[in-house]
């Protein structure tokens, strides 16, 4: 049962990070040099290439976030207030209840929320873009399975870094089959200002090749567990006919029939067996 899930889990975790909950396919990174203008000229003819169907401008950058014991690195993202709606699906784990992005705190992932151990309305401490830290609220902890993320509004990244967040990456969404996918990242790695383009298809292969290999580890697990109970249902069963023997041969000359000496036997194994079951479902959904 634990081995079932666990592939489950794992064969779904990059469809629900990548399809459901982030909703871009890829990030322009702009050069450290490039002007305002520039970006904006690379924005406006990134929005008119083909198979691009959304760009926008964010801010994001690298961090570490930490509390008083553990640390964790983070990817910053840096959102007006619509824009984010455009690009994470944001949404609790149980419930999938969405979850709004305010002027009064940050959003960071369950996991990096575990690991730091904080819980919503808490404080963690997240360095600038130039290593300072601050100190900032959580106002919410969303679904998230692949890296930590903190999102944040532009407006609550002034009130604390005490700056404008600037922009310095363009978020994409696109159409198209692998190859057109390497022809759009060729085609925007040439523009003016770009100082290079990751795409999640080559990502999501390499996810889904790692996950190909787990679930050969998770079927070794699955069937080596049901080899397992076989193995000592077997052993139960030799052990009781063997210890019996003058038992069961009683029986036979009181008229016991073939079928009811084997009801006889089997009675005590279906019952371990039954008590098993009831025990070890629950336990194994828990886990």
């Amino acid at each position: 049962l634990i081995g079932c899930g666990i592939r489950d889990f794992i064969s779904n975790m990059v469809d629900i990070n990548f399809k459901e909950i982030i909703q871009y396919d890829g990030m322009v990174s702009f050069e450290d040099d490039a002007s305002e203008q520039v970006k904006a000229e690379a924005l406006k003819e990134i929005q008119s290439t083909d198979n691009v169907t959304d760009a926008h401008i964010g801010f994001v950058y690298t961090t570490k976030t930490y509390d008083d014991k553990v640390d964790e690195t983070a990817s910053v993202h840096v959102f007006d207030q619509d824009g984010i709606n455009r690009e994470f699906n944001l949404r609790t784990r149980i419930g999938h209840k969405p979850i709004s992005l305010t002027d009064d705190g940050v959003i960071i992932n369950e996991k990096l929320a575990e690991n730091l151990g904080v819980h919503i309305g808490e404080h963690i401490t997240i360095e600038d873009a130039d290593g300072n830290p601050h100190q900032v609220n959580v106002s919410g902890i969303t679904e998230m399975y692949i890296n930590h993320f903190v999102l944040m509004s532009r407006q609550y990244y002034k009130e604390v870094f005490g700056k404008e967040a600037g922009s310095n990456i363009i978020y994409l969404s696109t159409t198209g089959d692998d190859a057109a996918q390497k022809l759009l990242a060729n085609e925007i790695s040439t523009m003016q200002g770009v100082e290079g383009i990751s795409l999640y298809s080559g990502l999501l292969d390499n996810f889904n090749s790692m996950v190909k290999g787990l679930n050969g580890i998770i079927w070794v697990l699955i069937v080596s567990s049901m080899l397992l109970a076989f193995v000592v249902l077997s052993n139960l069963i030799t052990v009781n006919i063997s210890e019996r023997q003058r038992e069961i041969a009683t029986l036979k000359v009181l008229g016991f029939r073939r079928a009811e000496v084997k009801k006889y036997i089997f009675k005590e194994n279906n019952l371990l067996a039954g008590i098993g079951g009831i025990v070890g479902i629950p336990v194994g959904i828990a886990l």
